[in-house]
């Protein structure tokens, strides 16, 4: 890091005090659009030499001006960096933003140019980059530290930081910079890039992502999240700050979501989560899983607060404030399934959709997204879907969710009622094993092979 001074007067920052002759560059405050509209940024700056170079870049790296203005008209909320260099070889630069009022587009962080294996956590005490309908905020920040005038002080960061580290590696804290940039995943969810969130700083108020195509806000469908190494690694071996995960311990992330009326709602996402009876069932979470954010309604923006059970009354918790995303405001993954049903009740059993640990573990089924049609009705009970065909024909689909171990899969079950061919349960009941089994020609079947049988005057799946 050097010393140039770098200040945007759009966000209030300077990062230290001008020199006569040093060259500062002040950006134009980011603007608002709407989608395809013109808008012009124009760079000033102070100091430096009589000539200087001007180069303007947008977010994916690419030079796109070299004038002190420049004219743009994005279709999706994008930053830029002016670089100015004069004779004597000083560069300084300064991030604006346009802020564009269009569609809600899905942040993959991969619209922004980031070198292999590399990380970026803002120069200056508080930026915003974009990605997709998102701006996020990030800032680095130097904490001086005097002991008999030497000055031992320190960076530090905190907000929404840029990465696209492969390596799922805690070396300790001699290697804070690069892994406490890696994920437990060893990279992103999808693409190169995904954020390092860290957005709590000490004494201050949590860092924001913006919902910026849409002034009055939107509903954010969610994000995949997963820990970092070094908060993984933290609860499961401890260090000099956190203790060792243990049984009753939790760690959980809140999202809070902000409404144009100033109200606010939340939802938490666990982390880790110790407090299971059983110990197959206690998990901290090591892959990329599903956050959803619907429930929190239109919002015009974003921040993340953290609670746990290894905290200190004074200094907070120790467990440390971080979690990895991708995919903002993107859908979850889902597989497909298919199932032809009677008129009337059918029962299936909600295990055959999904592949599931045979470990003993708890399973945890749900409904995310009910099937929108008249011709049928799907509900849960238990273990098992319970399909009422009212219409013959009737068709609709239904998302369901299993959940075990922290670990959530979904599957799209598309239903279909048909009286002539409908299978009335996927596996035979346990209470119905002695009745006589028939097969599809009404004749009586001995011992019964995997396939479709008659058992109990239902239609029934033997596997």
């Amino acid at each position: 890091m050097t010393k140039t001074t770098i200040k945007m007067l759009a966000m209030a920052m300077i990062a230290m005090p001008a020199m006569a002759d040093e060259l500062t560059v002040t950006a134009p405050a980011p603007v608002v659009i709407n989608a395809g509209q013109n808008t012009t940024l124009e760079v000033s700056w102070t100091g430096g030499t009589e000539t200087v170079t001007i180069v303007w870049t947008n977010q994916k790296g690419e030079q796109v001006g070299t004038g002190r203005q420049l004219m743009v008209a994005p279709t999706v909320s994008t930053g830029y960096v002016v670089t100015i260099t004069d004779e004597d070889g000083k560069s300084v630069s300064a991030r604006t933003g346009v802020k564009v009022r269009s569609e809600q587009t899905v942040a993959t962080f991969d619209d922004n140019a980031s070198p292999a294996d590399d990380y970026d956590q803002g120069y200056t005490a508080l930026e915003q980059w974009y990605s997709g309908s998102y701006g996020l905020q990030v800032g680095s920040y130097y904490t001086p530290y005097i002991v008999d005038g030497v000055d031992y002080g320190y960076w530090t960061w905190n907000g929404y930081a840029l990465s696209s580290t492969t390596s799922n590696d805690w070396r300790g804290f001699s290697y804070l910079y690069p892994d406490q940039f890696n994920s437990v995943m060893g990279g992103a969810h999808s693409g190169d890039n995904f954020v390092i969130a860290n957005p709590v700083p000490w004494g201050g108020d949590a860092h924001e992502i913006e919902v910026t195509n849409n002034e009055a806000g939107e509903v954010v469908s969610g994000f995949y999240i997963t820990n970092t190494a070094y908060a993984k690694d933290a609860m499961v071996s401890g260090n000099k700050f956190s203790t060792k995960a243990n049984k009753g311990d939790w760690f959980k992330v809140t999202a809070v979501g902000h409404h144009a009326d100033g109200t606010t709602t939340t939802k938490d996402f666990y982390l880790a989560d110790y407090r299971a009876d059983k110990e197959i069932d206690r998990y901290i979470v090591e892959d990329w899983e599903w956050f959803d954010l619907r429930e929190l309604g239109e919002v015009t923006k974003l921040t993340f607060t953290f609670d746990g059970t290894d905290a200190d009354p004074t200094w907070g918790l120790n467990t440390p404030m971080y979690f990895a995303m991708d995919d903002l405001g993107g859908e979850p993954e889902a597989g497909t399934a298919e199932v032809l049903a009677g008129v009337g009740p059918s029962t299936y059993k909600a295990a055959n959709f999904f592949e599931l640990d045979a470990d003993g573990s708890t399973v945890t089924f749900a409904i995310e997204e009910p099937v929108a049609s008249a011709g049928l009705d799907v509900n849960l009970k238990g273990n098992k879907i319970v399909v009422s065909g009212k219409e013959n024909g009737a068709s609709g689909t239904v998302r369901l969710s299993a959940t075990q171990k922290g670990h959530t899969q979904f599957v799209d079950l598309t239903v279909t009622v048909d009286a002539v061919n409908g299978i009335d349960t996927l596996e035979a009941d346990a209470d119905d094993s002695d009745a006589p089994t028939y097969d599809l020609m009404g004749r009586r079947v001995l011992n019964p092979g995997r396939g479709i049988y008659i058992r109990a005057g239902k239609k029934v799946m033997i596997n």
